[in-house]
């Protein structure tokens, strides 16, 4: 049993220890004696129960935690890189998430500058009496008061460009149905058979 014999041992002889006294106040009939000796070896087995589930979670936490530690360092390095090759990739890393960080700001800035002339573009049209400027960008099917909202003219925007991408689809499919048809009709027609010869 290794360094668990002492457990063993005490489980047995507190087992044994209760039979002998439990057979003493039976014998005697000692009722009161038997209640307390029974209430004493539950306690003791209770006690007994919690020092083993103690003892197993340490060992489980104890290897779990090594073989945690083994792993980090098993993978922290597997190509054994010297700290020269280290740095480099670190570098390497650095600059490939600073190109995409400068891409998304461009982008974003993009975007900005964009959107802010279109509505300055906007503004003057709506100075020089036009119209208000989310009419051409937002339909509105009720006659809700139109909301001057930014968000207002980013979905307008939107669906404006997806109602061209839809128009632009919709006309090469129909180009492309166009085009079946006239293959098939192509494909149809029976070229006309020379006349018989006369005999």
């Amino acid at each position: 049993m290794g360094n668990f014999t002492w457990l063993w041992d005490h489980i047995y002889w507190s087992k044994q220890a209760f039979i002998d006294d439990y057979n003493d106040c039976v014998a005697t009939r000692d009722w009161a004696r038997c209640v307390e000796v029974h209430s004493n070896y539950a306690i003791s087995i209770r006690r007994t129960n919690l020092l083993m589930f103690a003892a197993t979670f340490g060992i489980i936490t104890v290897l779990a935690i090594g073989l945690m530690i083994f792993i980090y360092y098993r993978t922290a390095n597997p190509l054994n890189l010297s700290d020269k090759d280290k740095r480099r990739l670190r570098s390497q890393r650095y600059i490939r998430i600073r190109d995409k960080r400068n891409e998304w700001i461009r982008g974003q800035m993009n975007f900005r500058v964009m959107f802010r002339n279109r509505q300055m573009e906007l503004k003057e049209y709506h100075k020089s009496g036009g119209i208000t400027p989310l009419e051409p960008f937002c339909d509105f099917k009720s006659d809700k008061p139109k909301q001057k909202k930014e968000y207002s003219i980013l979905s307008g925007l939107r669906s404006r460009w997806r109602q061209e991408t839809r128009d632009q689809r919709a006309a090469m499919q129909n180009l492309l149905k166009q085009k079946r048809f006239l293959r098939k009709l192509q494909n149809d027609v029976v070229p006309a058979r020379a006349p018989a010869p006369a005999t």
